[in-house]
């Protein structure tokens, strides 16, 4: 179960690149996978409920979709744990490390979040969440799995204006992942 619910706020986060105008061409669709969250996370109310969140939507895969700027939010069993947002997604975004490397895909697309953690997530069994570039999944437009959604995004940016990668209960944090 805990698994599961894990799975669909990393779908959050697939539909909102999949969402995005300034998204991938079409042989690029990127998509998380869940191993990274660890706070548990519980799909969106059926699309008759009005949230904060918004109307659940559902691509093929199964996973959440929603829109640039749209919030959505990981719980913990019946509590909300944290808010985020997707707020800009950039196809071919100027790298600033000082070192990078080509991209290993032929592109790189910027992720910005901001995240909210709340007090709440102290009383989850593991009380962080974790949003982190390798736990992405990127498709062709065939719908074949890439390998490789990393590639060489690593050396992309520089580490101040990537987003933390775990984060504790009342913590607030925005910044890029990219892929």
């Amino acid at each position: 179960m805990r698994a599961r619910s894990i799975a669909v706020m990393a779908t959050v986060l697939v539909a909102l690149s999949a969402c995005a105008s300034t998204a991938p061409p079409a042989e690029e669709v990127a998509e998380p996978t869940a191993a990274s969250a660890t706070a548990t996370p519980t799909p969106t109310p059926a699309a008759d409920e009005a949230t904060d969140f918004g109307a659940a939507e559902f691509n093929d895969r199964g996973n959440l979709i929603k829109q640039i700027g749209q919030p959505a939010g990981m719980t913990y069993y019946d509590t909300v744990v944290a808010h985020f947002t997707v707020s800009e997604m950039v196809l071919d975004i100027e790298c600033t490390s000082g070192f990078s490397i080509p991209s290993a895909n032929g592109h790189y697309l910027g992720i910005k979040i901001d995240i909210e953690t709340l007090p709440e997530l102290a009383d989850a069994d593991f009380a962080s969440v974790t949003i982190s570039p390798y736990d992405w999944q990127v498709f062709d437009s065939t719908g074949m799995r890439l390998n490789d959604a990393q590639g060489n995004a690593w050396s992309c940016l520089d580490t101040a204006e990537q987003l933390p990668i775990d984060l504790g209960p009342g913590q607030r944090a925005s910044g890029w992942i990219v892929l």
